[in-house]
């Protein structure tokens, strides 16, 4: 889970850029950005929480989730139930995944915040 997530995490901002200038009337790409349009209008009124910018932050919101829900699970959970050894190590496990993917996040941002300059430093 950690290499798919990171990757996901890394290019995630970076998709939610290029729907940006898909969605724009500057957009050059005229047939992806009708189909865009399009699936935009067929949604409208269904529900306002599902554009794809919402579904692409969603992934990383959820892995930050999940050490919540399983340490809820291993609060409710007896001590000599037959899951609690398997939830006491996934809740340690997601734990250090949602770290992870923190960390990676946190170098992506600031390898890109010193490649545009903006880091007080100068590479060259």
């Amino acid at each position: 889970m950690q290499s798919v997530y990171s990757t996901y995490c890394k290019q995630q901002e970076s998709a939610l850029i290029r729907l940006q200038e898909i969605e724009s009337p500057d957009c050059k790409n005229t047939k992806l950005s009708s189909f865009f349009a399009e699936a935009k209008k067929e949604l409208q009124g269904r529900t306002g929480a599902w554009d794809v910018g919402s579904l692409l932050i969603k992934p990383v919101q959820r892995v930050l989730k999940y050490p919540l829900l399983i340490k809820q699970l291993l609060d409710v959970t007896s001590i000599d139930h037959a899951d609690y050894e398997s939830l006491k190590q996934a809740n340690i496990d997601l734990a250090n995944l949602a770290g992870k993917v923190n960390e990676v996040k946190k170098r992506k941002d600031l390898v890109e915040k010193y490649l545009q300059g903006k880091g007080g430093i100068d590479l060259m």
